[in-house]
């Protein structure tokens, strides 16, 4: 059997490959000035990590984005005490307990009496506390499976 020999390249995007563009984004992130409070709960690291990364230069309505973190339900109720004009919060449902995320959302509903902010609960395990999250929360919650 005979070797085969390169073909010459018909397209013309070959003298292109070699180069990456790099587009700069013009837009100023304001580092001052009003902005909404999102807070992540969740006890898995990463999911701080990607939310800063997917949120952190994101804005709404001219105004930025401040992701505040806690890693458990006890740190979370501290936040939000400590933060009562918190926007949205995107939290996990099973933490120290199965339902610890749950009785985060009872906590600001009944205890700091929070009708205002938007809640996303989130797991790793979707369906396995489902019927419970769905009796204990009210319409502005959300829920949602956290992306593996």
């Amino acid at each position: 059997m005979l070797p085969r020999r390169p073909q010459p390249r018909t397209d013309k995007v070959g003298d292109q490959d070699d180069f990456l563009h790099i587009i700069e984004d013009s837009a100023e992130i304001p580092e001052a000035g009003p902005c909404w409070k999102v807070a992540v709960i969740d006890d898995d690291p990463a999911v701080h990590d990607g939310t800063r990364f997917a949120l952190g230069d994101y804005q709404l309505n001219g105004q930025r984005l401040e992701i505040l973190s806690a890693s458990s339900a006890a740190e979370g109720r501290e936040l939000l005490r400590a933060h009562p004009d918190v926007a949205a919060v995107l939290l996990d449902v099973i933490m120290e307990t199965d339902d610890a995320g749950l009785d985060l959302v009872h906590f600001i509903r009944n205890t700091l009496k929070n009708e205002t902010v938007r809640i996303i609960l989130r797991t790793g395990q979707p369906g396995r506390r489902r019927s419970a999250a769905s009796s204990s929360t009210t319409t502005s919650t959300t829920t949602r499976p956290r992306p593996s």
